[in-house]
């Protein structure tokens, strides 16, 4: 999703924190939110589609195919291998959530100190600016030269 569409997905928060939204937001930010969660679970989809597993002998078996062979063994009664197996997945994607979970905290985290970074830099800027014009005064000015005539 572009940057400027959560941008407006978060004014529009804030706007509804602060009892301020209009009808026609509140329909906004309702789309806004669904095609966000569509973008998210085509995104979550697309990377399940490409996730592998890997046994202890170094195979790789895509994940659908591997859930698909769980199923099959289910109906065959090899309940107890299955139930492993999806124990193994469970834990797998619980590891994988965590992982997100981490992932979202470490952007803010980032996004908080480039915010940081940002105002210092700009404020660094102001000061370098007054000082460049601080010195050109001094150096053109009346200054210099009731300094040089003593």
């Amino acid at each position: 999703m572009e940057k400027e569409k959560i941008e407006r997905i978060n004014l529009l928060a804030k706007k509804q924190k602060e009892g301020t939204l209009t009808s026609e937001e509140k329909e906004e930010q309702a789309r806004l939110r669904k095609e966000y969660i569509e973008e998210y679970k085509n995104s979550l989809k697309v990377q399940l589609d490409n996730t592998y597993i890997v046994d202890e002998f170094g195979n790789k078996t895509k994940l659908k195919k591997k859930l698909k062979e769980i199923v099959n063994r289910t109906k065959k009664l090899d309940m107890n291998q299955s139930l492993m197996e999806l124990k193994v997945l469970m834990e797998y994607f619980e590891d994988v959530f965590k992982d997100l979970d981490q992932e979202k905290l470490d952007r803010k985290n980032y996004e908080d100190k480039l915010l940081s970074f940002s105002t210092k830099l700009t404020k660094v800027n102001e000061v370098v600016d007054d000082t460049s014009r601080l010195k050109k005064i001094i150096n053109h000015g009346p200054y210099l030269k009731v300094l040089t005539r003593n």
